[in-house]
């Protein structure tokens, strides 16, 4: 396992925050900007790369690696935390979150762009196979998914709209990585038994100019936890790395500040 720590200089929150990352990423999109940023309220703050993502590499090939990999990563490190941590997950890694509550407890749980309840990525693969056929056509063929966010027109889509410098684009472009297949096809039938959300606090954050997951996709999750819920204005699905990160961040943080 692969865990980035950041600390801050006084610990001044009981509770650490522990960042889950979605598909094509890895730890690295959480140091960019919300690490530091909760540090500097005060959060012990740590990152994993889930398996076979980052610099996690499991003898497991990536196509293999499941849901089940991922929940247990997250479950290791909670456990070398130590403490009950602040989940905060974006995309597929909140899907990862939401399974992983089905099992475990939370202090609180974040969503971010999340992986929709009942119609997973159904949609979302709709939406990329009408925008990139070719390319959706042949990472299936190939069972490569990272053919379908590998050019700047499809990141940018998928993730970014016009929120990101270029500079920016391209630099997190080239951190991209190849997805899981067994993942791509159990987020096409994703199912979550309620178990301990009940107990747990949740908000799920939408980007109103998401491409992959749509507001009322996420709307409908929320409102399936009795969770809270926010739509980001003009906002893409990379919640976390668009020009907007720091609006969402401090809507995190004014949650958090009221629940616990």
């Amino acid at each position: 396992m692969n865990l980035i720590t950041k600390l801050p200089n006084k610990i001044k929150k009981k509770n650490p925050i522990l960042f889950v990352h979605g598909a094509w990423h890895g730890a690295w999109c959480w140091e960019v900007y919300f690490m530091d940023y909760f540090v500097s309220k005060g959060y012990a703050t740590y990152a994993l790369d889930l398996s076979n993502h980052g610099k996690n590499k499991q003898s497991k090939s990536l196509n293999l690696t499941s849901f089940s990999d991922f929940v247990n990563d997250v479950h290791e490190a909670v456990t070398e935390i130590g403490s009950e941590p602040i989940l905060i997950g974006h995309s597929m890694g909140g899907g990862v979150v939401l399974k992983y509550l089905e099992k475990y407890p939370a202090k609180a749980a974040v969503n971010l762009a999340s992986l929709p309840i009942s119609t997973g990525a159904q949609y979302a693969t709709v939406r990329f196979a009408k925008r990139f056929p070719w390319a959706f056509l042949m990472g299936n063929l190939t069972m490569n998914l990272h053919r379908i966010v590998r050019t700047k027109e499809q990141v940018k889509w998928a993730f970014y709209g016009e929120n990101i410098s270029d500079a920016d684009l391209q630099k997190h472009q080239r951190a991209l990585q190849g997805e899981s297949y067994l993942g791509f096809l159990e987020m096409l039938f994703f199912k979550v038994k309620i178990n301990h959300h009940k107990k747990t606090p949740m908000f799920f954050i939408a980007g109103e100019k998401d491409n992959i997951f749509s507001v009322k996709e996420l709307e409908h999750t929320a409102a399936h936890y009795n969770a809270d819920f926010k739509v980001i204005k003009n906002a893409p699905h990379n919640l976390m790395l668009s020009s907007q990160w720091k609006e969402v961040a401090n809507e995190i943080q004014r949650w958090l500040s009221k629940k616990l």
